[in-house]
């Protein structure tokens, strides 16, 4: 299988090299690897490294929670952090934790040797799910230790469905599930010859750090002032099609005295347009957060960076992504203490499913069931604090069951 795998992408390189020409997007993806490589010719390093793998910029917060706990074991150590997509921009790096920052190579044979022989990596932390199979089978025939962190586990995707899958997952030297739940689940995809041991999500840490240790941009500080916020709604990461099921509600949610902030998942001109003239069409009068004087009951976020310091002042969040697609980020208003609402499509998120298995978040799909859901949350006392204080510390536990040099597998 692993043959056919690379000979597909071996007849796939020709298609790729010609539709760079005509993708921007996708030729400052594959500069981006050229430069690097090209700019790291003359580099060496002469200390223990770990190389740690995200995908975007989820999996980056993730592996900057692990890297803070690394570094505060091995302060000598080279942490090398690689990603994948042009999603993450320079702001989301950590140069305190992290020594360098590279973009992936492209999965073909071959593609990784230069890293390997040049950093000669102790060990290589991928997370969740991302596991590609050029990049795995080096690691092994370079001698890297392998680990999958904060590992998930989804019964019904079509990867389960091929023995490619378990050939892969079997070269790891170790998986941390992101619940002891999933261990029996990786046991059985790899046949019991990796060791399966569940330290949680690291994204917990992350989250507690960012909150605790950083400030939203001066324009809210100075703002919030100005703001009533004794009973907020938030609609968070929110699509038209979200939009669509709860603007036709929402003066029912401000007559029973709740002020609402929006806050889509994208900001463009084009974006920000369409939700003001929904908000229009259903006689909703509201303020662009840029534009804020009067403090309107609705006010619609067009400024980044501000969501996760927004939860602060609210009782109840709508986060989007599930009526259509996947669900975002439930860890950061459960912090806190925040009833939740999203749409069914919550597969994605262990804790997702697990708050809603609890009854702390609740799912809806249309108009009617959304307000239901409203009316039941707003005089509840939520503690969802509670699920999100079990996580703290699942950083130092991974690095303590599979990295640290006293006890590593």
């Amino acid at each position: 299988m692993f043959f056919l795998y690379n000979l597909f992408l071996t007849l796939l390189f020709l298609p790729l090299q010609i539709f760079s020409f005509f993708n921007s997007e996708f030729r400052i993806f594959m500069n981006y690897r050229r430069e690097e490589k090209k700019q790291l010719s003359d580099f060496t390093i002469n200390q223990k490294c770990i190389w740690l793998h995200a995908a975007s910029v989820g999996e980056l917060d993730q592996c900057k929670a692990l890297a803070k706990i690394i570094k505060l074991h091995e302060k000598d150590i080279f942490i090398l952090q690689t990603i994948f997509s042009n999603s993450v921009k320079e702001n989301n790096y950590d140069s305190t934790n992290t020594n360098l920052y590279l973009h992936l190579p492209l999965d073909f044979y071959g593609n990784y040797d230069w890293i390997f022989k040049k950093f000669k990596p102790d060990s290589l932390v991928l997370m969740a799910w991302d596991t590609w199979p050029n990049l795995i089978f080096a690691s092994k025939k370079f001698q890297c230790k392998l680990f999958l962190s904060s590992a998930v586990w989804d019964k019904d995707s079509k990867r389960n469905r091929y023995g490619f899958t378990k050939e892969l997952f079997s070269k790891f030297d170790g998986i941390s599930p992101v619940s002891n739940i999933m261990e029996v689940d990786f046991q059985k995809l790899t046949d019991g010859k990796v060791s399966i041991i569940s330290c949680g999500d690291s994204r917990f840490d992350f989250i507690q750090e960012k909150i605790l240790s950083t400030e939203p941009n001066a324009d809210f500080n100075s703002k919030i002032k100005t703001l009533e916020y004794s009973k907020v709604l938030i609609l968070a990461s929110t699509y038209s099609n979200c939009e669509a099921i709860i603007f036709p509600v929402l003066k029912e949610i401000l007559e029973l005295g709740f002020h609402v902030w929006i806050f889509p998942h994208k900001i463009s001109s084009v974006r920000i347009t369409g939700i003001e003239e929904e908000l229009k069409k259903n006689n909703l009068q509201f303020e662009k957060f840029s534009a804020l004087k009067s403090g309107s009951k609705i006010i619609l976020f067009d400024t980044l960076g501000i969501l996760a310091y927004a939860y602060k002042y609210a009782k109840i969040a709508y986060v989007g992504g599930a009526i259509h697609n996947k669900i975002h980020n439930v860890l950061e208003p459960i912090y806190f203490k925040l009833g939740l609402i999203s749409g069914k499509r919550i597969f994605n998120s262990f804790d997702a499913t697990e708050l809603s298995r609890l009854g702390n978040l609740l799912t809806i799909e249309n108009s009617k069931e959304f307000l239901l859901a409203f009316r039941k949350l707003q005089d509840k006392s939520e503690n969802n604090f509670d699920y999100f204080a079990k996580g703290i510390g699942n950083s130092e536990i991974f690095y303590k069951t599979f990295l640290s040099p006293r006890n590593s597998i």
